[in-house]
């Protein structure tokens, strides 16, 4: 038997946050069955915006150190999450009108060990004392101040602030450097209860101010799953143990819903097509090539609503070289058209770095151009 569980990206992170899978591969050793569980980590402050972490994850069981290890098993679970990273210093106001941030949900995640839920678990029980004495006072819809002063004078509190420039050293010297001194930083908290040479860092930037436009990077061609070891994202969800009901609402719901193919398709190529790991967002089209996700309401133009009061006039200038004065019939209306086009074709060409094409657009000219760009067959 065989299983893994990925953990991928959030959209709703506003910290650096890490992409987890997880695997789980029950083989036979000495006529009884051994699991092994297989995880892999992958920090969403990634630039390059083709990646998937889903993706990732199947290419590095391929790897023979790992694939040698699952070789004979079979999958039998699945799972993804997004990990809060943060720490200490992300920690957001933990309380509000009727209610609280607890968990992994605050951040609260104590990153170089991957462990929080022991802090998820202090930080319910900090949370229910304080409401159980605001009920007991006869309170009720207000905020549990105390929770929050409770947190800040706890051990997860402490625990926290230890190895809180772990992350942000990593993230800017990198693995070899950034680690080694995100370890001596934490020696020297240890030591002594909270001090540290760098201060508290910042993370800089947040995961989507780090994501970089898809002009700016080559599209990854991820191999096939074999079905064996490598596998493809729906089926690994039918193992994930998800339920709910066909008709439940939706409890994702966007702020602008011309974003996504306004914005995000055209200029990063839609990231959450590739981050999502269960593969929620899609981006169809027609055999023609043509979106089937957008519509004109998502490049906002003007309705009747929103067009202004026009005061029509006419003015009468025969041309002076036509034998009845007509001059352009028919034409002005379609001026704007071969240009629309032409940046149209631009646009679908844009990945691979074509950033002009002369008019008439003709196939012979497309195609060497595709030929120009390594596009063969």
């Amino acid at each position: 038997m065989s299983s893994f569980k990925p953990l991928v990206p959030s959209t709703e992170t506003t910290v650096p946050s890490w992409s987890s899978p997880k695997a789980l591969f029950p083989l036979m050793r000495r006529g009884r069955p051994l699991y092994v569980s297989l995880g892999f980590v992958l920090h969403l402050n990634y630039k390059n915006p083709w990646l998937s972490p889903f993706d990732e994850f199947q290419r590095f069981k391929q790897h023979p150190s790992i694939r040698s290890v699952l070789e004979g098993g079979r999958r039998v679970a699945y799972g993804a999450r997004a990990i809060t990273e943060g720490g200490y210093q992300s920690v957001p106001k933990l309380t509000f009108p009727g209610g609280v941030l607890i968990g992994c949900s605050a951040g609260f995640v104590n990153v170089p060990r991957i462990k929080g839920s022991h802090n998820a678990m202090k930080t319910g029980m900090l949370a229910a004392e304080a409401a159980f004495a605001a009920i007991s006072a006869g309170r009720a819809g207000d905020e549990l101040a105390e929770y929050e002063e409770a947190y800040k004078a706890s051990w997860v509190a402490r625990e926290l602030r230890l190895v809180r420039n772990v992350k942000p050293l990593w993230s800017k010297f990198g693995t070899l450097i950034g680690v080694a001194l995100g370890g001596f930083d934490m020696w020297v908290n240890l030591l002594t209860g909270g001090f540290s040479f760098f201060g508290t860092l910042k993370h800089g930037k947040s995961d989507a101010a780090s994501t970089g436009l898809a002009a700016d990077y080559k599209p990854i061609v991820y191999p096939k799953p074999d079905g064996v070891i490598s596998f493809d994202k729906l089926s690994s969800v039918f193992l994930s143990s998800t339920n709910h009901e066909e008709d439940q609402p939706a409890h994702l719901k966007l702020t602008d819903p011309t974003v996504p193919i306004a914005i995000n398709l055209p200029e990063y190529g839609e990231p959450a097509r590739l981050y999502c790991p269960a593969a929620v967002y899609e981006v169809l089209y027609d055999e023609n090539g043509q979106n089937l996700t957008g519509t004109f309401a998502d490049y906002l133009l003007p309705t009747a609503v929103e067009s202004p009061k026009w005061e029509l006039g006419k003015t009468i200038t025969p041309s002076p070289h036509h034998p009845i004065g007509a001059k352009g019939v028919g034409e002005s209306p379609t001026v704007g058209a071969p240009p629309a086009i032409a940046n149209a074709v631009v646009d679908a060409l844009w990945h691979l770095g074509v950033r002009h094409i002369d008019i008439p657009i003709t196939p012979q000219k497309v195609w060497r151009l595709l030929r120009e760009h390594g596009v063969t067959d």
